[in-house]
């Protein structure tokens, strides 16, 4: 979770954020869950963005998100379509994978620029992913574990996927 707080979504897509996380630099258990329009069935914290994936594939970031509107104030459509998505919560990298495992990679996002400017395709595939501090990891359909080469500490694309044994169905970095 970034410093956008915490959020979530039901398993009718209805999405929450929970008042008194946003900014915390420690941990913090909030006040209460508030609604938030829109629909979606997965979702992702950053630094101060929020991304997420409706059951049609679309892709969504919460824009206007701050200290005094720290729930934003609209969801903006993002081209492509994805089946999961993970914002790095320091960097607002974005990586996710379609519903064909493949990979994507957001060019250009980042803290001053959450939206960025495009999707990448990364070679390799995989049925979830996840960036963070530890660097970016992901899954594959037979449930192997990857993570990619010079993504810890460090933002980018890195330069290759590296098997870690043991099975997984998900990872969280």
């Amino acid at each position: 979770t970034g410093r956008s707080g915490v959020w979530g979504v039901n398993k009718h897509s209805q999405i929450f954020y929970r008042r008194h996380t946003f900014g915390a630099l420690s941990p913090q258990k909030g006040s209460s869950w508030q609604r938030v329009p829109g629909d979606l069935r997965e979702i992702s914290s950053g630094y101060n963005s929020v991304w997420g994936v409706n059951r049609y594939s679309h892709i969504f970031m919460r824009e206007g998100i701050s200290a005094a509107t720290p729930n934003g104030r609209s969801w903006r459509r993002i081209t492509g379509g994805l089946m999961q998505v993970s914002v790095d919560a320091l960097t607002n990298e974005v990586w996710g994978v379609n519903s064909h495992h493949h990979i994507y990679y957001r060019v250009g996002s980042s803290v001053v620029n959450p939206k960025g400017n495009g999707w990448k395709r990364i070679p390799g595939g995989l049925k979830y992913v996840t960036t963070g501090k530890a660097g970016v990891w992901g899954v594959n359909g037979g449930n192997y574990i990857f993570y990619r080469m010079g993504t810890a500490n460090r933002p980018g694309i890195g330069h290759s996927w590296k098997h870690i044994d043991g099975r997984l169905h998900q990872i969280h970095s």
